[in-house]
This record gives C-alpha cells, sequence and structure tokens, in this order.
C-alpha cells in the first residue's frame, strides 16, 4: 500500500441521486447524465480484475475532494453465499494533468459492499477531505468473471469517452495503472463497440480558510501565537474575513496547522 495513501473501510453504501448532505457549497465531478443502461464486464475469453473511472480537472470551488459515487450494473460480482463482493474506489492525482491517468498516484481510497445496482442510482463512498489540483482520476476496482459480471455501468454518449478509462489485469496495481495488460478509452473504435463515460463522479467543496495570518506562506507556531495574542481583541488573528477574531478563526488554523498556503 502507499505509504501516503488515505484508507477507509467501510461495510454500507448509501444510495442517493441528491447531494443535500453535504451542504450548500460543493462541487459535482460528473461526465454521465444520471442514467446508464449498459452494464461493462470482461469478455467470456477471461476473468479479469478490472478497473474503469473516469478523468475530471480540478476546479476552484472543488478541489477538496471528500465523497465519490458510483452506478454499478444488475450483474455485479458476487461470492459463493450470494453476497455482493467488496468494491473499491480510488482518487488518483494525475502528475502531469495530461489527460491520461496511466502514470497517476493514488492519494486516497476506500473499500464498501454496494447495495445499489439500478440504471439511475449511485452507491455513496465518504472519504477523508483530499485536496487535488489539476487533473485527477476516479476509479473503482472488482474482480469480474469473464462473460458473467458486468459490474460498470455506462452511459452511452457520443462525446466524452475519452475521459473514461477501462483497466484490465489479472491483478490492478493501483500504483501503476500502465502496467495492467489492457487498458483503453470508452471512444476508441478498436475496443469499444459502444462509446461512453462511466456511471463514476466525485463531490468536492472549496478549501477551509489558510491559516497563515502571518503571511510567510506556513501555518505554524508563528500564527498560533499571533491568533491567541488578538482572541477577542482585535482582527490580527482574523482568518475567515468576519471582522474579529475569534473560535471560528482558530478553529480555521488548527484545520490547516503544518500546511503550506497557496
Amino acid at each position: 500500500m502507499h505509504p501516503a495513501r488515505l484508507v477507509v473501510v467501510s461495510f454500507a453504501a448509501l444510495a442517493t441521486t441528491s447531494l443535500s448532505s453535504a451542504g450548500e457549497e460543493m462541487f459535482l465531478y460528473k461526465l454521465d447524465d444520471g442514467s446508464g443502461n449498459v452494464n461493462v464486464g470482461p469478455p467470456s475469453t477471461f476473468d479479469a480484475d478490472m478497473l474503469w473511472g473516469n478523468y475530471f480537472q480540478a476546479q476552484p470551488n472543488g478541489r477538496q475532494i471528500f465523497e465519490l459515487h458510483v452506478g454499478l450494473g444488475t450483474n455485479y460480482p458476487r461470492d459463493e453465499f450470494d453476497q455482493p463482493l467488496p468494491l473499491t474506489l480510488f482518487l488518483f492525482e494525475d502528475p502531469d494533468d495530461d489527460g491520461d491517468p496511466t502514470n497517476a498516484i493514488p492519494v486516497a481510497e476506500t473499500t464498501i459492499i454496494p447495495t445499489v445496482f439500478t440504471q439511475t442510482g449511485f452507491n455513496v463512498a465518504p472519504i477523508p477531505p483530499t485536496v487535488v489540483e489539476g487533473g485527477f482520476f476516479v476509479g473503482a476496482n472488482v474482480f469480474a468473471r469473464g462473460g458473467v459480471d458486468r459490474p460498470a455501468r455506462l452511459d452511452p454518449q457520443p462525446v466524452g469517452g475519452e475521459n473514461a478509462w477501462l483497466f484490465y489485469s489479472d491483478d490492478i496495481n493501483p500504483d501503476d495503472l500502465g502496467s495492467s495488460p489492457f487498458f483503453t478509452t470508452m471512444d476508441d473504435p478498436n475496443f469499444v463497440p459502444i462509446f461512453g463515460v462511466w456511471m463514476v463522479r466525485a463531490v468536492g467543496q472549496p478549501l477551509p480558510p489558510c491559516g497563515d495570518v502571518s503571511g510567510d506562506g506556513q501555518v505554524n507556531l508563528t500564527d498560533l501565537n499571533i491568533l491567541l495574542g488578538a482572541f477577542g481583541q482585535s482582527d490580527a488573528g482574523d482568518i475567515d474575513g468576519d471582522g474579529d477574531t475569534d473560535l471560528a478563526d482558530l478553529n480555521a488554523l488548527l484545520g490547516t496547522f503544518g500546511q503550506t498556503c497557496p
């Protein structure tokens, strides 16, 4: 496992097509139109560990990703007790922002037991708030039996498939997606009979206010001392811009303590 990766394990997934629980300040990253009627899995000639997902560009009001969504096919892989297999969702950062995730770096992941397998429904998976810059990729990963399992739900579209990627391998390596024996975008006529985008989404929010009140670019003890010295007395420690120094500013500082401000 990548040492810098944030990992959360959840044994339940919630179905939703709304984002009311995320609050008002958020950004929904999506390529699909909310309905996917094609289910995709490996061909009958082989079983495969498969990973599919969409590539996005980070937006200023959604740079902190806190939730991943995935729509799944009705023929989702199950165990010998007819229970859905665990599904792993990854958030990747692309170091060169070139639209190609084969060299992307996993920065967060979560494993869920999915419960939603409908044409318009999504499984919702929270992740620790993770900052993205430039291009990033959201992928779903599960092992599927060839010609039997079709876990990936596709929204057929004539455009946008260049941002939707599919990987097959004996064992997907999230630290090196490019090592997969087979991968394609969902607009390549050599491999894809139906162009489209995946029912894979991300939800982001604006970055919290930076606690750098000293102006040196770092959030450290210097800033904390300034804030505590101004607490309740002046605006020298005002981080949230309301004109005073109070608990809201202290919380903002502690939330970004040890970080470098952009």
